[in-house]
């Protein structure tokens, strides 16, 4: 992801190197990892997803690194826009780009924000945007908000796990796949297996089943080539978005956010 650089966007600049380098992450050190399971006293076998808690944790700080830098952003181009309308230090300080939690506090946010002291157009522009929450809310533009706030308290930590692939292609890894999957399209993810069924011995002694899983002396693990989908836990109503995606439509709306800001309104 590459972003023209000017002076007002050093932070949003900033914010896609912090997703360059979190993609560069997952792909080097894979936090979350698609395991098959072995259990050679039972003959069981559970195919699922884990997960490598230290390396989650970085992962999150990069995101929350990301996405302070995209708040801030709009900070820096709305305080260059409205500042000069501030008539007190009082009011310098208030100067932020708007979000309110619901519509009906909409306005009295964008005013507390001072955003109709620059213009009419300026701030129905505000107000067009629906930094707000709510269904009907602009879900990309306030998760950036929800998304920086919660930062403040807690870290930003994966709400789901996912796996999109067929039976077919697991059981190239995997042979002994159950069979009445036949070639369907599956879904599954979550540190429980999704998926859980028996061998015999026989093929037991054919199979690589990978590596001991300490302190077991029976249970085995061996790691699938599989991608992983990762989904923000945070975020407006609980949706869980795919993590890349959500903050490329972050970088993406406040790079034309500051655009217009600029060139079209606040001109």
């Amino acid at each position: 992801m590459a972003l023209d650089v000017d002076e007002a966007a050093i932070k949003l600049n900033r914010a896609a190197k912090h997703y360059n380098e979190l993609e560069k992450f997952v792909d080097a050190n894979r936090p979350f990892r698609v395991v098959v399971e072995t259990n050679v006293k039972t003959k069981s076998r559970l195919l699922y997803i884990t997960q490598e808690d230290a390396l989650v944790k970085e992962a999150s700080v990069i995101a929350s690194d990301s996405i302070q830098n995209i708040r801030a952003s709009l900070d820096y181009a709305y305080w260059e826009i409205v500042s000069p309308f501030a008539a007190s230090t009082r009011d310098k300080r208030a100067v932020q780009f708007p979000f309110s939690e619901t519509k009906d506090r909409l306005d009295e946010a964008i005013k507390n924000r001072l955003a109709h002291r620059v213009s009419d157009k300026f701030y129905k522009y505000i107000s067009d945007l629906a930094p707000h929450g709510g269904s009907d809310g602009n879900f990309v533009l306030y998760s950036i908000h929800e998304m920086a706030a919660s930062d403040r308290h807690r870290k930003l930590v994966p709400a789901t796990k996912s796996v999109d692939t067929t039976a077919t292609k697991i059981r190239e890894l995997i042979p002994d796949f159950p069979a009445i999957f036949g070639a369907a399209e599956l879904e599954f993810g979550g540190h429980e297996g999704t998926f859980r069924w028996t061998v015999t011995d026989a093929y037991l002694k054919k199979c690589d089943v990978g590596q001991i899983k300490p302190p077991t002396t029976s249970i085995f693990q061996k790691t699938l080539d599989f991608d992983v989908d990762i989904s923000f836990a945070m975020g407006p109503y609980g949706i869980p978005v795919p993590l890349f995606q959500l903050l490329g439509d972050m970088i993406y709306m406040a790079q034309d956010i500051i655009n217009d800001m600029r060139e079209k309104v606040g001109s």
